[in-house]
């Protein structure tokens, strides 16, 4: 073999190594950076609590691989909203001061039915309609969504993740029914603009 030839292989071979090199620094940096993101993740699931890990993803036990969870989106509302839009200004203009028949430790608060009694009978008259409705995502979830339409086929609805109240003392039934006591309270309140109560 003629030293030209052995040059350009000793050349090539040099380029092979630090190519080498390049990679095993870039898969170190990945495995330390990967590291640092599952010690963060653990973490925040520490100060959200374990049984809401799934908005942060989750690790698989056997690939240890962090897995963020992907959600299909589904539409808030109709393709058209005019009707509506008109129907939901108007009934907010005519909502009149909120009861508060609940009792707490902060004072009197509006429970769901109080809501319901305070709007119950301007959504009638103006053909609206609010449901609630719960059920489970593709990652088996339970889900709580409220949906409100009209008489002219228009709709506006939001979910939210439904999870159980750690708070709550009693079996795991107990603990999702107070979950979702709260969340219809504030969903109903949100989608209405309802006042805080004082």
């Amino acid at each position: 073999m003629e030293a030209p030839q052995i040059l350009e292989i000793q050349e090539d071979l040099s380029k092979q190594k630090d190519a080498l090199q390049i990679l095993q620094n870039q898969t170190t940096y990945l495995v330390d950076t990967f590291d640092k993101l599952t010690e963060r993740f653990n973490g925040m699931a520490k100060c959200i609590g374990e049984n809401q890990k799934t908005l942060l993803g989750k690790i698989e036990e056997n690939s240890g691989k962090l897995i963020i969870p992907k959600y299909t989106l589904r539409p808030t509302r109709s393709d058209q909203i005019g009707e509506i839009s008109k129907a939901m200004a108007t009934a907010k203009a005519k909502f009149s001061s909120v009861l508060s028949s609940g009792k707490g430790n902060r004072g009197a608060y509006a429970t769901i039915d109080d809501l319901v009694l305070t709007t119950a009978e301007t959504l009638g008259a103006l053909e609206l309609d609010a449901s609630f409705f719960e059920g489970m995502n593709e990652h088996g979830e339970l889900t709580l969504s409220l949906l409100v339409s009209h008489s002219s086929g228009q709709w506006f609805e939001t979910t939210t993740l439904l999870y159980e109240n750690e708070g709550t003392q009693g079996p795991y039934h107990q603990k999702v029914g107070a979950a979702n006591t709260y969340m219809r309270r504030f969903m109903f309140r949100s989608m209405f603009n309802l006042g805080e109560e004082k």
